[in-house]
């Protein structure tokens, strides 16, 4: 586990469409903790061009989903072409 502020200066973009009970601000906390600042958008994703700038300065993209599509193509030609770190959780009744 890296030490606190070890990554300073980066940023996690999150995707955050699972709202349900999900309480953001315990892993925001643990990501502060770590140096990370943090994009988040809830419950419908960005216009294409905004969700772009912001994973030009991120390292990591964290997407937390239930089962209905937010994304269109547009979007996941950006999350193709970002490509460093992708995470897909999925939560809800399927």
């Amino acid at each position: 586990m890296a030490v606190d502020g070890a990554f300073e200066g980066q940023t996690v973009a999150v995707l955050h469409f699972y709202t349900a009970g999900f309480d953001f601000s315990l892993p925001k906390k643990a990501l502060a903790e770590k140096g990370f600042s943090v994009y988040r958008w809830m419950n419908a994703a960005p216009d294409p061009k905004e969700l772009k700038e912001a994973l030009d300065k991120s390292c990591q993209l964290w997407i937390i989903s239930d089962q209905r599509q937010h994304l269109n193509e547009e979007h996941l030609k950006i999350i193709k072409k970002f490509g460093v770190c992708f995470l897909v959780i999925f939560f809800g009744h399927f």
